[in-house]
């Protein structure tokens, strides 16, 4: 018995002489440390991840023991152990060329080097620097041939657009399944690992719906390391950046005197004695009649945002995982507190290998956003605002209790941003996101893998708006009574939405991969099945008392409902060739079989093939033993033809009947008719999109300096389009669309990067980012023109479609003489000019300004031709800095109602930039001498025709981005047992410079006659803590 007892503890003894602890840290070229890099033990499994810190314990067995290290971006290497050592200090090397860098692309990655499409790619280091609830607004400026537009900064309405190369709307994949627009706005940045940007033939594999380009998201997985929590939190505030600015009673009074008296000497018409008196004016200038600013009584300077985020990640050889939860709530600007939102996002994520083969995944996500506002919509509560006039008062004699009728008519802003006054709207939208995948690595067949993909998605929302019944006043002073002029929203009224969507998606694949003497050969197969329904139910009824705001509630009599039903279905095959000689020739083809139950049987299904090769011409012996300055550089070429079934709309190719549609009067009633649906095209099915692009990839001295170059042009075939031609009334339908149409999108991109480090303690980068894209038609149905003027003036086939035509304008007229010697442009001798109007050119020279001498005057297709971004940071040991410089130019908008004419409607407030106009020393004087200004003198006359004077350069340079952070040193952080601890500052919309365009934000477009919810800058304080 003792023999056996000694024997089990020489055995146990061994067995732990055997098992060693290594503790080390890992490190760059600069002693600063690497978190993240994977540390194994050459030839066993398992492993672990350095923290913040770059260090690292690892327990290893045996004697002769070697460990790898390996990091992306950093050349991998492996380290012997002796026997008897515990500690180790490791120091990495860049590796600049990073061929073996991974890229994420349709359906898989690929090594870096071996690409031959235009891809471009952000990671999370960079998305989270923007605070902001839209994740659009997080690629800003920071990656080429990628134009984001912000239009507003409502609270939960997500207002952004993003286009690739000025092509439209991409496509988004999410986690490898497509994904709609809102659920990508909607993301967490924090649990977005990175994003790469199909822009060329990359994107042809994802086919029917690729033609716009692709947004490929992947987000965050959890690593074989140890436990480990990331929790991060900000708050901050917004502000408006542009936004205009009303005139007070006194600039009001002023300026509506002298239309009056303009129209006068204009026109030669007695119109009656002014609104306003001298007295009444001159009582405002001083502030003796009060002067009421209505957007500073519903508007505050600024409201706040909140934002947590806290996130676990850990594993082991066998399950790894990564769980995050986060919270980004806003307030609006309204004083009254009744707009603001909150957006809640879930995502948990686990792979846990079931065989030494075998690995199963599943990624579920989850966001809610709620908003909670007034009834009536931003635009209206702003055009309310700015036509309300500043003589007016807020309540009638000053009691809050009754709101003031305006006197020019209309409603009393104050009450749309009161739901107690007029009501409220609640809005509340729900996405799930659940992924599963089986991946197998096929041991009889090295390099083989099969994996299977379900996707189940399921979106859901409600829509309240009650709007509410309420009065305004006007004050009887010899009464002293209130008198209710307007009952508005009368009666009150409910109106509520609900929806919900499935989508759900089937992928089977097979992946091959061969490396034999240099030559590496990759295969994909893919089959594809993905399927939409939804469902949306609305409700509407009306209230004959102050009631419970449901829709069982109201007058049944008046109640309303309907409900609409989709389905739509698609199946894909896909098959991807990749090669490789050395990563030296390359060489990918793809193709895509598409199928999509929006068009016809015989139309619904298509090919869609792509080719690109590439040339690393820096892996020829000639560069790398001749010259040593150049890292890389690399030609590449691609040619891809997508489609888009954007243009088809739903059963449009069904022939059937609709009901009720029209009907006849029968005796004393109209009886409802079945009518037949409009004509269908069999043959009408998706547009094809050709796609050339020619690139250029280059880093010098280590990867100091990197350049990037490409050019590229879209050919659009098959746009749908009504054909010119009309079928007589009898027949009872109208012609259906077809593939007529189409255009050709050309442009170029530029980046240009800059990165070094001159000790441990100082480095520093630049990255500039430059794209231009402009689209012109190709052919276009249209009406012949009658003549070769006609031909000229207002054919589009063979044109630029961003082209606005107009009159040229000279100047203004300084005085009458100017007048009545210049072209006639009223048709009465110039006898209704003033001084201060604009001088329109005679493009023909007849003597006559009228619709002959229209020529362009502008392009302004409603986004930049240019534009760009430039990223410049630097880092002194534990502080860092940051600015993101985001801009466009070759823009103009033109604006409309009251931002593009003073007195809009007659009596709508004007805008502070129509102060600086041409008026009299003493307006009820025409003899008193003109003081010039930039606009003309208040009045109609000829002044607001389309001319180049109204198309306002819209060009800009934006301070989109600053962030400025200190980083707890190592040394303190084990005090309080904490891996890393990050303080930071950042701005977004810091500042922005234009071209004498200070009066609305450059950004804030034309939509909804301009009267679009502000766009805001931010400033928060943040912490970041791993634990």
């Amino acid at each position: 018995m003792r023999k056996l007892l000694f024997f089990f503890m020489f055995f146990l003894s061994l067995s732990a002489l055997a098992q060693q602890r290594i503790s080390g840290s890992v490190v760059d070229t600069n002693g600063e440390p690497l978190p993240g890099v994977n540390v194994s033990v050459v030839g066993a499994t398992g492993g672990t991840v350095t923290d913040v810190s770059g260090e690292f314990s690892l327990e290893v067995s045996g004697t002769n023991v070697e460990l790898q290290c390996s990091f992306i971006g950093m050349k991998s290497i492996i380290v012997p152990i002796s026997k008897a050592q515990t500690s180790v200090s490791i120091t990495m090397e860049e590796d600049f060329v990073t061929l073996d860098e991974l890229v994420v692309v349709g359906y898989g990655t690929q090594k870096k080097g071996s690409v031959t499409g235009s891809i471009s790619a952000i990671n999370n280091d960079d998305l989270v620097k923007v605070s902001v609830p839209d994740v659009n607004n997080s690629l800003a400026g920071r990656l080429p041939g990628v134009r984001v537009q912000q239009l507003s900064s409502e609270p939960g309405v997500f207002d952004s657009n993003i286009d690739i190369r000025g092509l439209g709307q991409p496509l988004y994949v999410i986690d490898g399944i497509s994904r709609d627009p809102a659920t990508f706005a909607r993301l967490n940045p924090n649990e977005i690992d990175n994003i790469s940007i199909l822009k060329d033939a990359a994107a042809a594999i994802y086919g029917v719906q690729a033609a716009n380009g692709v947004v490929l998201v992947t987000t965050k997985k959890g690593t074989e390391k140890d436990f480990e929590v990331d929790y991060s939190f900000r708050m901050g505030i917004n502000r408006v950046t542009q936004f205009p600015r009303l005139a007070d009673a006194y600039q009001y009074s002023t300026m509506f005197n002298e239309l009056h008296y303009n129209d006068f000497y204009s026109s030669g018409e007695y119109k009656g004695e002014p609104r306003f008196t001298p007295e009444e004016i001159e009582m405002y200038r001083t502030g003796e009649l009060p002067s009421t600013d209505f957007m500073r009584l519903i508007m505050k300077d600024q409201s706040t945002q909140t934002q947590h985020n806290i996130g676990f990640s850990g594993g082991n050889e066998k399950v790894q995982y990564y769980t995050s939860f986060g919270f980004f709530g806003e307030n609006g600007l309204w004083k009254t507190n009744s707009l603001s939102s909150n957006k809640y996002n879930f995502r948990t994520n686990v792979n846990a290998k079931l065989t030494k083969d075998l690995t199963f995944g599943v990624n579920l996500g989850y966001i809610q956003t709620t908003q909670d506002g007034q009834s009536e919509s931003t635009w209206k509560v702003f055009r309310n605002t700015w036509r309300i006039a500043p003589t007016n008062q807020a309540y009638a004699n000053g009691n809050p209790a009754y709101l003031q009728h305006p006197y020019e008519g209309g409603n009393n802003p104050l009450a749309y941003v009161d739901p107690e006054i007029s009501g409220f709207r609640d809005r509340k939208e729900s996405f799930y996101q659940s992924t599963f995948n089986l991946d197998y690595a096929v041991p009889f067949v090295k390099g083989l893998n099969l994996k299977a993909v379900a996707g189940y998605d399921t979106k859901d929302g409600l829509d309240r708006r009650f709007k509410k019944a309420y009065s305004q006043y006007d004050y009887d002073a010899d009464n002293d009574q209130y008198n209710e002029v307007a009952k508005l929203n009368d009666p009150s009224d409910l109106s509520e939405g609900r929806w919900k969507e499935l989508n759900t998606t089937l992928q089977l694949m097979a992946n091959y991969n061969k490396e034999i003497n240099g030559h590496t050969i990759g295969v994909l197969a893919v089959a594809e099945q993905r399927l939409k329904k939804l469902r949306t139910n609305n409700g509407y009824v009306q209230f004959g008392v102050d009631a419970i705001p449901e829709l069982g509630a109201g007058i049944m009599e008046t109640s309303t409902v309907g409900s609409h039903v989709e389905e739509v279905a698609r199946q894909s095959l896909i098959g991807r060739v990749t090669y490789d000689y050395k990563m030296k020739y390359l060489l990918e083809a793809s193709f895509r079989y598409d199928g999509s139950s929006l068009y016809p049987e015989d139309g619904r299904w298509g090919l869609f093939p792509s080719v690109s090769m590439g040339y690393n011409i820096a892996e020829e012996s000639f560069i790398k033993d001749n010259v040593n300055f150049i890292t890389k550089l690399k030609l590449r070429g691609s040619w891809g033809r997508m489609g888009d079934d954007g243009g088809a709309r739903l059963v449009d190719h069904e022939i059937g009947y609709v009901y009720p549609d029209g009907g006849y009067y029968f005796g004393n009633g109209f009886k409802p008719a079945l009518g037949i649906r409009n004509s269908v095209n069999p043959n009408f099915t998706w547009y094809t999109s050709d796609t050339y692009n020619a690139g250029i990839e280059a880093s010098f001295w280590q990867g100091k300096v990197d350049v990037e170059f490409d050019v590229f042009e879209r050919q659009r075939d098959g746009l749908p389009a009504y054909r010119n031609a009309t079928l007589p009334g009898y027949v009872g339908v109208n012609l259906p669309q077809e593939n007529l149409n189409g255009d050709i999108t050309s442009g170029y991109e530029i980046v240009l990067g800059h990165r070094n480090s001159l000790n441990k303690d100082f480095s520093y980068f630049v990255r500039g980012n430059l794209s231009y894209t402009r689209t012109k038609h190709a052919y276009v149905e249209e009406n012949p023109a009658s003549n070769q003027n006609g031909e000229w003036r207002n054919t589009r086939s063979y044109r630029y479609n961003d082209i606005i035509w107009g009159y040229k304008t000279d100047g203004q007229f300084q005085n009458y003489d100017e007048i009545y010697n210049h072209a006639i442009m009223d048709g009465a001798g110039n006898r209704t000019i003033l001084p201060g109007d604009f001088k329109y050119v005679d493009m023909n020279g007849d003597g006559v300004i009228d619709g002959n001498d229209v020529t362009p005057i502008a392009n302004a297709g409603g986004k930049p031709l240019l534009y760009f971004g430039l990223n410049l940071g630097v880092s002194y040991k534990n502080f860092d800095f940051s600015v993101l410089l985001q801009g466009a130019a070759k823009y103009r908008v033109k604006y409309d109602d009251q931002l593009g004419r003073p007195f809009f409607w007659g009596f709508a407030t004007p805008i502070t930039e129509f102060w600086d106009r041409w008026h009299l020393n003493d307006m009820t004087d025409p003899e008193s001498g003109w003081n010039p200004g930039r606009y003309p003198a208040m009045g109609e006359r000829q002044n607001y025709r389309n001319s180049d004077f109204w198309w306002r350069d819209a060009s800009y340079l934006r301070i989109k981005n600053v962030e400025i952070g200190y980083t707890v040193p190592e040394k303190l952080l084990t005090k309080i047992h904490t891996k890393g601890l990050r303080f930071y500052f950042t701005a977004f919309n810091l500042h922005t410079f234009t071209r004498g365009l200070d009066f609305v934000d450059p950004e804030y477009t034309s939509r909804a006659y301009s009267y679009n919810y502000p766009i805001t800058m931010n400033m928060n304080f943040g912490v970041d803590i791993k634990l």
